[in-house]
């Protein structure tokens, strides 16, 4: 059904003409894995949407309100921002708790525990062991993008972080662009 909705808003966007969304029907050939359909008809409505919702938190560490929707599984993800890391060590202790409330939920979905780490200007993780910070204006092949976005991504991993918010494509027209 999400992925029905989804398609549903993706061609309402992209259409030119009405005629193109009166035409459209959703692929009904899909087929969901059985561990995953399990797991779906083990899954209260309210858990089902919560993993729609990524949340912020205030400060350092889970306060009660966090703690509360994590381990009800009423969110499906985390983002933190600068304010939130102040060391290597606080933030591996905050995501493994993080972790920890997600798993208490029984919901059985991994917690998505994202920041937003591009390089140059918009770095969110500056701890003693973090040190990719190449920004995107700075990358002049294929080869170094890759190897940026590999050290990037083994840093963020090493400290409990699974999703990274940085660029997938982005095209720079002006030299004087933040990006």
């Amino acid at each position: 059904m999400l992925a029905g909705l989804l398609a549903c808003l993706y061609v309402s966007i992209h259409a030119t003409e009405p005629a193109e969304l009166s035409s459209f029907a959703p692929a009904t050939n899909f087929q969901i894995a059985p561990e995953v359909q399990t797991l779906l008809d083990t899954m209260t409505t309210e858990q089902k949407v919560g993993q729609l919702f990524m949340v912020g938190i205030w400060g350092t560490t889970a306060d009660e309100h966090i703690r509360e929707v994590l381990a009800t599984g009423r969110a499906g993800g985390v983002i933190f921002l600068k304010y939130n890391i102040q060391s290597d060590a606080q933030l591996r202790q905050l995501t493994a708790a993080l972790r920890a409330l997600t798993d208490e939920s029984g919901v059985g979905v991994p917690l998505l525990i994202a920041v937003d780490q591009e390089g140059g200007t918009v770095v969110r993780v500056r701890t003693e062991n973090t040190h990719e910070f190449t920004a995107q204006s700075d990358l002049s092949s294929e080869a170094q993008a890759y190897q940026v976005a590999l050290s990037r991504g083994e840093e963020l991993k090493a400290l409990g972080i699974n999703v990274n918010f940085s660029p997938v494509l982005d095209v720079i027209d002006a030299r004087n662009s933040f990006l």
